[in-house]
């Protein structure tokens, strides 16, 4: 029995030190770092960690099969929200998934573009820089006036059209004269 009283006092005094930290640290942040000029904004962290902070030594009074429950209540409702948390956000990820991804690599893309134009290029990425150690050559833009095939990160492989200097940027942003 004694044993389990020091385990319980235990989660207390350690659920008691992490809001105690949360508090110091909402205060730090909204006092010190963003000084006072966000304290609207924190004083909802306050209220919550505060009432945390007074219920724990509230309960504490407790005996120890209260105690125990608030143990088991707590952990379960946690578990809970975050079991909650974790299904919404990939049902979110789920849903922006396109429907048909394009699974043919970047050099069969090339071949099939160049089939349709032969104005088209690959872009080059700093991981292909390695390609070109030979050469001593470090390409800061890809080809000019051509249609570049970009990257498949969205199921689909992005192309643009690159301006006279080979980037990626309308070519009437030259005739401009700056700005």
């Amino acid at each position: 029995m004694k044993y389990q009283i020091k385990i319980y006092n235990f989660f207390f005094y350690f659920f008691l030190f992490i809001f105690l930290f949360f508090l110091i640290f909402v205060f730090y942040k909204s006092e010190i770092y963003f000084k006072g000029q966000n304290r609207i904004y924190y004083l909802i962290y306050f209220i919550i960690i505060s009432l945390f902070i007074f219920f724990l030594i509230f309960i504490f009074k407790f005996k120890l099969k209260l105690r125990k429950y608030f143990i088991i209540c707590f952990f379960s409702t946690l578990f809970a929200l975050y079991l909650c948390e974790f299904y919404l956000l990939n049902i979110k990820r789920l849903e922006k998934l396109p429907r048909n991804n394009d699974n043919r690599t970047k050099f069969q893309v090339y071949n099939d573009e160049l089939k349709k134009n032969n104005k088209v290029a690959m872009a080059i990425h700093a991981r292909d820089y390695g390609y070109f150690a030979n050469y001593n050559i470090h390409p800061l833009a890809g080809v000019s006036n051509q249609k570049t095939i970009h990257c498949n990160e969205n199921g689909y492989y992005s192309t643009y059209k690159s301006d006279r200097y080979g980037f990626n940027n309308p070519d009437e942003e030259w005739d401009g004269g700056g700005g």
